[in-house]
């Protein structure tokens, strides 16, 4: 997400009370952790699971680390998109069932989710990279990969 940093509005960190432990022994991330980081409620509190929440324009973006997951992303007026205002999240709060597993290219309602798979030949990142061009108006400003 680094290429999109400057479209990014408003984010959260997500993560295990292990996650929040090991962020807050870097002096880079130390600060962010009071406003920034969410503890998941419902998972070991050695887990390494982690999501990042953020908003770009007026959609919710939900991005889950461990490999085979996915990434979600709600319009901001869905009623059941995460909101930001919380210290606490289940896992089924950022994971919504109903969001369909769809391509971008194929998204009807802008919303949808889309399993990280062909990670190796950034087929997903593609993907998202164009829709983010074409339903966002908004292009990477670097070379990195998603």
């Amino acid at each position: 997400w680094l290429s999109y940093a400057r479209y990014i509005e408003d984010f959260k960190i997500i993560g295990s009370k292990r996650i929040k432990r090991i962020l807050q022994y870097d002096s880079k991330t130390e600060q962010l952790l009071e406003r920034r980081f969410a503890i998941f409620s419902n998972i070991p509190d050695e887990s390494d699971e982690s999501a990042f929440l953020f908003r770009i324009k007026n959609y919710v973006f939900v991005e889950f680390g461990k490999t085979g997951n996915a990434l979600y992303v709600y319009k901001e007026s869905n009623p059941d998109a995460p909101k930001f205002d919380r210290r606490t999240y289940a896992i089924y709060q950022l994971k919504r069932v109903n969001i369909k597993q769809v391509l971008f290219d194929n998204w009807d309602n802008g919303e949808g989710r889309v399993i990280h798979s062909g990670s190796e030949y950034y087929r997903w990142q593609n993907k998202l990279g164009s829709w983010l061009r074409r339903a966002l108006g908004i292009g990477n400003i670097r070379e990195y990969y998603i």
